[in-house]
């Protein structure tokens, strides 16, 4: 598989730099840097050449697709011999409930201090209306269940 993946990569990097080239030449960007070298350098003349520029870059990419798929082949032997020698790593998963019920409907004590809660502290926060009394959902009788 990471020999597939690194091919993929490969081609899509050398695609991408054929495109990038073409752009840059077609634009004048690889003339203006090559004067400007020339000028910094005092040379006569300074040009690249895009054949062998590409020539290398295939050539080195092929070389590290086949570099990497050989790391990648070592690093997975030498975690299956660690592995069996140490026995491996034990991954265990503990399944919590996180969620509790919660029951809707208050109970008798609960009431007695939502009732406190709603009585005000200062004088300033007395409410207009009396606080309602908490109803129950209307559930479904076993007749009606069909």
């Amino acid at each position: 598989m990471s020999l597939i993946l690194y091919f993929c990569m490969w081609i899509i990097i050398v695609v991408a730099g054929a495109a990038l080239w073409s752009l840059a030449v077609n634009s004048g960007t690889i003339d203006n840097f090559e004067s400007f070298l020339s000028d910094v350098l005092a040379l006569e003349t300074f040009e690249f050449d895009g054949g062998d520029i590409f020539e290398a870059a295939s050539i080195g990419g092929l070389i590290l697709v086949i570099a990497l798929t050989g790391f990648n082949v070592l690093v997975a032997v030498l975690f299956n011999l660690i592995s069996d020698l140490t026995g491996g790593v034990r991954v265990t998963v503990v399944e919590e409930e996180t969620a509790r019920y919660m029951d809707r409907r208050p109970r008798r004590a609960d009431a007695a201090t939502q009732e406190v809660e709603a009585t005000p502290r200062h004088a300033s926060q007395q409410r207009s209306a009396p606080p309602q009394q908490p109803t129950q959902p209307p559930t479904l009788s076993d007749s009606s269940r069909g």
